[in-house]
């Protein structure tokens, strides 16, 4: 393909596209949109668009010959017998296109997504397929895949595969999940880091398979009834894990039951994918079974919280929260777990929390590392990363370790007066004191006015008598807000240009939230050291 002349809009270096003299970015879609339908020859020849949105065109018997099409978003479009060849097509989508009788010769489809498109009796060879996807609702019928490539792609939520070969097809680091394979056949293929989850590969053949499933996981939670496997060897551990013969039901159920004996939460996702295709399959339940599969995740619960694990906890919880409602059991409580944490080195500071809970649920537990997760996200940037931990006997605690400036700016906006403010360094303790007197001095020495240097003096000793006092009553509100004010100078934080921003207001407003669900009984910030804070 000829590189293109520069677009005509000054100071824009782009590549013109075809039907225009300039860029894509500067040119009409609905003009573009007129010359594609109103294109009275059979073949685009090194045709070139960029940036546009084209939608509802019928192309039939068009010829597409060493076209290019790139940042392009494909609406409602019909391809009637056209055929492709040598199309480079690039950072595009097409959604709600229709596909009939095409063929695609040596084509490049790099991050080209296709959403509840439709394929029928279409042909691709010797094309590649990289980092995009077939997915949402995509048919594909009566079609085959020759000689092709699929790197980092996925196949996922397909309506279906009906009919369709592919022969001689690499597939590498690429994802199938979801979906719905019938009476399809793959033969002399490589799958090379490829995962088949959660799918039905029904009436179907495999010949001549070339797989590295031995070292990187076979497939799992599929249905593989009526498939043949010719001149393939296959793992034993996917005659644990899919299904060859015999009812869903019972499949799914012996699933659950070897994922209940299992002793890490690793398979919880697999069995909220087994109790989904339960209900589905309009599986009835029993009290029974729903009290095991709660048992299964307050076992899972109970141990990540003796290990201080918060986040497999956090995990455990959220996946709770997917499985359908039929197999929750009401006023399900978790017990409180306990265990201590030690900071670690790099943290300067730790901020401890202390809620009223009135009931360990895991929708309360739950809303409560979402608030704190939020916050975390949102607070100014930091040296550390904050990490969170939990969860001590009785009341509700959450720990959170990080640097200064951030656990003090949550501290104040959380509950200012709740704050307690404790200074483990010495160092920092005395080097607080020593900033406030330095300022004072400078400014004593601005001053000519013996009688303005007097009173500078008088608030000096004033101000060392304050400091004395506060050393020993932290309690007190106003040495609170005194040494708050020493830290944002020393941090240099600006906390209230900070609640002004777009992010303080968000934080001021997620903490508002946080202490009206879950009240704050007690705060305290310890600070450790600064000699990493500037």
């Amino acid at each position: 393909m000829a590189i293109p002349k520069k677009c005509k809009v000054k100071g824009c270096n782009n590549p013109i596209i075809s039907f225009s003299d300039k860029c894509g970015g500067h040119t009409s879609n609905k003009k573009i949109i007129a010359a594609l339908k109103n294109f009275k020859g059979k073949k685009f020849k090194a045709l070139y668009l960029h940036e546009l949105d084209v939608n509802k065109i019928r192309f039939q018997k068009k010829v597409f010959h060493d076209s290019r099409f790139g940042e392009i978003s494909f609406d409602d479009m019909i391809f009637d017998a056209c055929s492709f060849d040598l199309l480079h097509c690039f950072n595009s989508t097409f959604t709600s296109c229709s596909f009939t009788v095409c063929s695609f010769n040596n084509c490049d489809f790099q991050d080209v997504t296709f959403s509840d498109c439709v394929f029928t009796d279409c042909k691709f060879e010797s094309s590649s397929f990289i980092e995009g996807a077939f997915h949402d609702d995509t048919e594909i019928s009566n079609t085959s895949f020759i000689k092709s490539l699929f790197i980092g792609f996925f196949i996922y939520d397909i309506k279906e595969f009906n009919n369709v070969k592919v022969i001689e097809t690499k597939y590498n680091q690429a994802s199938i999940n979801r979906s719905t394979f019938r009476k399809c056949i793959w033969e002399k293929c490589e799958f090379t880091k490829t995962t088949w989850y959660d799918s039905s590969i029904v009436d179907s053949k495999w010949i001549g398979i070339v797989h590295d499933f031995y070292s990187t996981g076979s497939p799992k939670l599929c249905d593989f009834t009526s498939t043949e496997f010719k001149e393939t060897t296959m793992p034993l551990q996917m005659k644990k894990w899919n299904l060859f013969k015999g009812s869903r039901e019972k499949f799914f159920l012996k699933i659950i039951e070897g994922i209940e004996k299992n002793k890490h939460p690793n398979y919880l996702p697999e069995l909220t994918i087994c109790l989904e295709r339960l209900a589905e399959i309009e599986f009835k339940p029993t009290f029974f079974f729903c009290t095991k599969i709660v048992s299964i995740f307050r076992k899972h619960l109970e141990l990540a919280g003796r290990q201080g694990d918060y986040r497999s906890a956090g995990d455990i919880i959220g996946e709770y929260g997917r499985i359908p409602a039929v197999y929750k059991i009401s006023g399900f409580t978790l017990p409180a777990p306990q265990y201590e944490l030690t900071p670690a080195s790099s943290f300067s500071a730790r901020l401890d929390l202390q809620f009223r809970m009135a009931k360990w649920t895991i929708s309360n537990i739950h809303a409560l590392y979402y608030y704190c997760e939020r916050l975390t996200k949102i607070l100014p940037p930091s040296i550390t990363e904050i990490e969170v931990s939990d969860i001590l006997k009785g009341s509700f605690f959450q720990t959170l370790w990080g640097d200064i400036r951030q656990l003090l700016v949550l501290g104040r906006l959380l509950d200012l007066e709740k704050l307690e403010i404790e200074v483990e360094n010495k160092k920092l303790e005395k080097e607080l004191k020593e900033i406030e007197l330095i300022k004072q001095h400078t400014i004593l020495r601005t001053h000519d006015n013996e009688k303005e240097v007097e009173i500078e003096k008088r608030q000096l000793e004033n101000i060392k008598l304050k400091l004395e006092i506060e050393k020993e009553m932290y309690e007190v509100f106003e040495k609170k807000i005194q040494t708050i004010k020493l830290l944002d100078e020393k941090l240099g934080l600006n906390f209230d240009e900070y609640i002004k921003s777009r992010e303080g207001a968000s934080a001021a407003e997620l903490s508002s939230k946080l202490t009206k669900d879950f009240p704050l009984l007690s705060l305290r910030l310890t600070i450790f050291d600064t000699k990493e804070q500037k």
